[in-house]
């Protein structure tokens, strides 16, 4: 099980979401707002994976908690205001809640979780994150080396470049179809 897991659930139902999509001619909306919500959650991991590589990169485990605290929910939260993903975030929630008529999946109560929390903007997807890395947050704070905690860092490291990954396969996947309607 990965420390992460909740985004893992979102890469499931995204692709689950995309294969139900691709089956339909009236979709090319949908498909290009989903494009854009995992664009910007590949862009949201680029800044959470960022930090956890700095954490790896640090003298000191003073300079690494320094680093640990930008991974905390007021930190987040500021960050998603700065880069101005705030309305986005609502507005990808709001176009996304309900998936086209005629169109389901397994996962839908999943899909709508994810939707609902974007609805609530910067807060609500800032708590989402600091959830899903709070075991590691922890971990990482904990450490009593430097390697101890670089070597927990690089294993976190793996699993957001693996979910960044699929994320952006969705992304493009969803462009694809979306330029064949």
């Amino acid at each position: 099980m990965t420390e992460i897991g909740f985004f893992d659930e979102v890469a499931a139902v995204g692709s689950e979401v995309l294969d139900a999509l691709s089956q339909r001619p009236d979709t090319a909306p949908y498909l290009r707002r989903t494009r854009d919500v995992y664009q910007l959650l590949v862009e949201i991991h680029d800044d959470i994976l960022n930090a956890t590589v700095e954490v790896c990169t640090v003298p000191t485990l003073a300079e690494g908690q320094r680093v640990l605290r930008s991974l905390h929910h007021e930190a987040l939260e500021s960050v998603f205001r700065a880069r101005r993903w705030c309305d986005e975030l609502e507005a990808l929630g709001e176009d996304l809640r309900f998936l086209p008529a005629g169109v389901t999946i397994d996962g839908v109560d999943a899909w709508r979780r994810f939707t609902s929390a974007l609805q609530e903007r910067e807060g609500e997807v800032a708590w989402l994150y600091e959830e899903a890395l709070y075991n590691m947050i922890s971990r990482a704070e904990t450490a009593r080396t430097i390697e101890d905690r670089k070597d927990y860092m690089y294993k976190v490291s793996d699993e957001l470049v693996a979910q960044k990954a699929k994320f952006d396969l969705l992304a493009k996947r969803a462009a694809a179809v979306a330029r064949r309607r």
